[in-house]
C-alpha cells in the first residue's frame, strides 16, 4: 500500500529542481549540540544572548518546540548563568523526537515580549536515530516548519518577514519522508493533505480521491484520518454528500470515539433552556473527560464550556452543590480554575451571593486545584511549555486561594484564612491590596497584631495597599507619635525609593501638551462647572460610567489622590460620568457616591443628541483624537488648556493609582 501512495504521487505531479538547504547548521548564539543530536542522549548547551534581543537580561529559559511521532509538542528547560555572560542548559530528548527548534525568552511568563529565535532565522535541528538517519517525521517536520504560510508546522516562531522555503521545497522532504517511512503514513495524513493541497492547486480534488480511496481500502486508517477526510469533502470539495457519508463511516467504526462525543456535546447546544442544565450533566457522566482524554482527536474544550456553562446553576439553590462537587475530581486544572473564577471568585468579590452558598463549592474548588496545579493543562495545542504551564496555573491558584481566605475571614474563620494565605508562592503573597487587607484583619482577628506590622511595610513597599490599610498605618502613627507631623516623610521612608523613581521617569515620558475643546458640564447639584475657569490649576479627570466595573474598582485610589491635595486650591478633581446607556444615570450616581462614601467632584457628560435616552459622551467623544481609544476608566489631566497626562485602565492597586496621579500632578505644578 505504501508503495502504491508513492507510486500514485510521483504519477500525480513532477519534482521540481531546487537548491536544498543544509539542515542542523552551526548557530553563533547557540553552542554545544553535537551535529546532528541523537534521539534518546542528553545533550548540554550553551546560549550566548550577546549581539541579541536578551542581552542583559536575567533569568533566561529556553523553549524547545519538537515534532514527536508526527505531533508538535513543547517542551522546555531553565538555563544557570555562568557568569562570564553565557547560560548553560541541559535536555533529554526524548526517543520518538524528530525535530526540535530552540526559542530563548527571560522568565517563564508567555505574555513576555523579547524573544531570541536568532534573528528570525531558527535554531533548527533534524535529531538522527544513531546510525545517520533522521527519525520518523524528520524530513516532514524540516519542511512544514521553515514553510509556515502551509500552517502546518510552530505558529508564531518566525516573525513576519521571515524568509521561507518555496512550496515546491517543502514537497520535496515532504516525499523523502515518505521514501523513508511510507509505513508510518497514516500518522501524518492530514499534514499529507494539506501539503498535496497547496502542491496540487485546481487538481486537488482528483488527487484528494485517490488518496482517500487508497487509505480507506488500504491503510487502516484512525478516527483523525477520517475527520480530516470528512472535513476535506465538507469545506475544501464542498461535496456534503460523501462528507456525510464518511461521517457515517466513523460513527460505524468508533461507536465511542471522540466524534460521537463531540456530536452528544453538539446536541447540547439544541437543549432547551429547561433541559440543557440535566443534558449536560448526563454527557459529562456518561463521557467522563479523564476517559476522553485518551481518545485520537480529544479536544479539551469541549469538558472547558461544558463545565463552565453550568457551574453558576447551583449558588442559586436549585440544584445540589454536591452533584458537581462529585464531578470535580474529573476536571483539570484550567477547568477548575475557570470555573472557580466565574463562579465562587467572582460571586463573593461582587457580593452577588451570600458566602454562606459560596464557601462548599469555593472549598471543593480549592481542594482540587491544589491536587492538580501541576497536571499541565495549558499545554494543549502547544499553547504553553510544561514550565509555562507551571508559572500560569500557580499564579492563578495563588489568585484564588487569596480570594478564598477571604471568604473564610469573611464566614469568621480567621485562623483557616490565615493557613490558606501562607499557601500562597511567598513572592506573590504581598503583591494583592486586597489580600494584604485580608491579611492583615485576619492576624486582628485571630490574636495576632504583632504581625501586621511585618506585612504592612511588605504591602507598602510593592505598593499594594487599600484606603482601609493606609488608614490603620495613619492612626497607627498617631497613636505612637501623638499627632500627624512627619507622617507623609515615614510613609515614604517605607516606600520602595526606586519604584518611585521609576514611575516618576515614566510618567515624564508621557507628559504630551494637546490643546482640547473647552467645555462646561453639569454636577450633581446642578451647577454648572467650566473648563475655562480652570487657568492656572492643575485639573484631573477621571471619565467613568455606572456600567464600569474596573472604574468603580479604581474609586479607592483615587479617593486617596483627593484626599492627598484636599486644601490645595491648585489642583481639582472631576470625575466625569459618560457613555451611560439609559436614563435615571444621574440619581444612581448619586446614591452610589453616598453609599459608598466617596467625596468626588461628579460631572455630568453631555448628550450628542438630547433626544435620546444615555447617549451623553459628547465631552470624552471630542477627546479621541487626544486618547486613540474610546476605553473607560480613563485618567486625564489638563492644564492651562491642553492635555499634558492621559492614561487608560485600572492596574488593581489603590496605592500604585494614587501615587501615579500624585506624582503626575506634582511634576506638571512644578512645571517651569
Amino acid at each position: 500500500m505504501k508503495k502504491m501512495i508513492s507510486t500514485v504521487i510521483l504519477a500525480v505531479m513532477a519534482v521540481m529542481a531546487f537548491s536544498q538547504t543544509e539542515s542542523n547548521e552551526t548557530y553563533q548564539r547557540l553552542t554545544g549540540i553535537p551535529k546532528p543530536p541523537v534521539a534518546g542522549t542528553t545533550i548540554s548547551f550553551e546560549y550566548h544572548p550577546q549581539g541579541g534581543p536578551l542581552e542583559g537580561m536575567k533569568d533566561l529559559v529556553a523553549l524547545v518546540y519538537m515534532y514527536r511521532d508526527y505531533r508538535w509538542t513543547l517542551a522546555d528547560t531553565a538555563l544557570a548563568d555562568n557568569g562570564n555572560g553565557s547560560w548553560s542548559g541541559s535536555l533529554l530528548i526524548p526517543t520518538d523526537c524528530a525535530f526540535m527548534a530552540f526559542q530563548f525568552q527571560s522568565t517563564w511568563d508567555q505574555f513576555t515580549q523579547t524573544k531570541d529565535n536568532n534573528d528570525n532565522q531558527g535554531f533548527l535541528y533534524v535529531v538522527d536515530n544513531g546510525s545517520g538517519q533522521p527519525l520518523p517525521g524528520g524530513n516532514l517536520a524540516w519542511g512544514i516548519m521553515r514553510r509556515p504560510s502551509a500552517f502546518l508546522g510552530v505558529s508564531g516562531y518566525f516573525d513576519n518577514g521571515y524568509q521561507e522555503i518555496e512550496q515546491d521545497a517543502l514537497y520535496y522532504w515532504y516525499q523523502k519522508e515518505l521514501q523513508l517511512y511510507q509505513d508510518h503514513a497514516s500518522k501524518f495524513f492530514p499534514t499529507m493533505m494539506r501539503i498535496v493541497e497547496l502542491q496540487t492547486g485546481d487538481r486537488f480534488p482528483e488527487a484528494a480521491e485517490m488518496f482517500f480511496d487508497i487509505f480507506s481500502h488500504q491503510g487502516n486508517p484512525t478516527e483523525s484520518n477520517y475527520i480530516a477526510m470528512e472535513n476535506i469533502y465538507r469545506m475544501n470539495l464542498n461535496q456534503p454528500q460523501k462528507a456525510d457519508s464518511v461521517h457515517q463511516l466513523i460513527l460505524k467504526d468508533f461507536p465511542d470515539g471522540w466524534t460521537v462525543r463531540r456530536a452528544k456535546f453538539n446536541d447540547l447546544m439544541k437543549s432547551s433552556a429547561d433541559d440543557y442544565h440535566s443534558n449536560t450533566i448526563n454527557f459529562l457522566r456518561t463521557y467522563p473527560m479523564q476517559q476522553s482524554m485518551k481518545l485520537d482527536a480529544f479536544q479539551p474544550f469541549v469538558y472547558y464550556n461544558a463545565y463552565r456553562s453550568i457551574i453558576t446553576d447551583y449558588y442559586s439553590g436549585q440544584y445540589p452543590q454536591q452533584e458537581m462537587i462529585d464531578l470535580m475530581p474529573d476536571m483539570d486544572f484550567k477547568t477548575l480554575a475557570e470555573c472557580y473564577r466565574t463562579s465562587a471568585g467572582a460571586f463573593h468579590t461582587k457580593k452577588a451571593v451570600s458566602d454562606e452558598v459560596v464557601l462548599p463549592m469555593a472549598t471543593a474548588l480549592i481542594s482540587e486545584m491544589m491536587k492538580k496545579v501541576c497536571d499541565h493543562s495549558y499545554c494543549e495545542d502547544i499553547y504553553l511549555s510544561p514550565s509555562q504551564s507551571d508559572f500560569l496555573a500557580r499564579k492563578l491558584l495563588d489568585e484564588h486561594l487569596g480570594n478564598y481566605a477571604d471568604i473564610l475571614l469573611c464566614m469568621g474563620k480567621p485562623d483557616e484564612a490565615l493557613r490558606y494565605i501562607a499557601l500562597i508562592t511567598p513572592e506573590r503573597r504581598f503583591l494583592t491590596p486586597e489580600l494584604n487587607e485580608t491579611h492583615i484583619k485576619a492576624l486582628q482577628q485571630s490574636g495576632q497584631s504583632e504581625k501586621v506590622t511585618e506585612v504592612m511595610k511588605h504591602a507598602i513597599k510593592d505598593n499594594a495597599v487599600t484606603p482601609a490599610m493606609m488608614d490603620m498605618l495613619r492612626q497607627d502613627y498617631v497613636r505612637q507619635h501623638g499627632s500627624e507631623e512627619g507622617y507623609e516623610a515615614f510613609l515614604n521612608s517605607l516606600k520602595s525609593q526606586d519604584e518611585a523613581n521609576a514611575m516618576k521617569d515614566e510618567i515624564r515620558k508621557k507628559l504630551i501638551r494637546e490643546p482640547f475643546k473647552p467645555f462646561s458640564l453639569t454636577d450633581m447639584e446642578g451647577n454648572t462647572v467650566n473648563s475655562a475657569d480652570w487657568k492656572g490649576k492643575v485639573v484631573v479627570l477621571d471619565f467613568w460610567a455606572s456600567w464600569c466595573y474596573p472604574c468603580k474598582k479604581s474609586f479607592p485610589g483615587m479617593q486617596m489622590a483627593v484626599d492627598h491635595f484636599k486644601g490645595d486650591p491648585d489642583v481639582l478633581f472631576f470625575f466625569i460620568d459618560t457613555m451611560e446607556h439609559g436614563d435615571g444615570y444621574e440619581q444612581k450616581a448619586r446614591d452610589y457616591m453616598k453609599e459608598q462614601g466617596f467625596t468626588f467632584n461628579v460631572l455630568f457628560d453631555a448628550k450628542k443628541d438630547p433626544s435620546q435616552p444615555g447617549n451623553n459622551s459628547l465631552v470624552f467623544s471630542q477627546m479621541n483624537d487626544i486618547n486613540h481609544s474610546t476605553a473607560i476608566p480613563r485618567k486625564m489631566i489638563v492644564k492651562d488648556g491642553f492635555v499634558r497626562f492621559t492614561e487608560e485602565g485600572y492596574g488593581g492597586s489603590p496605592s500604585r493609582l494614587a501615587d501615579e496621579v500624585t506624582y503626575a500632578v506634582e511634576i506638571l505644578k512644578n512645571e517651569q
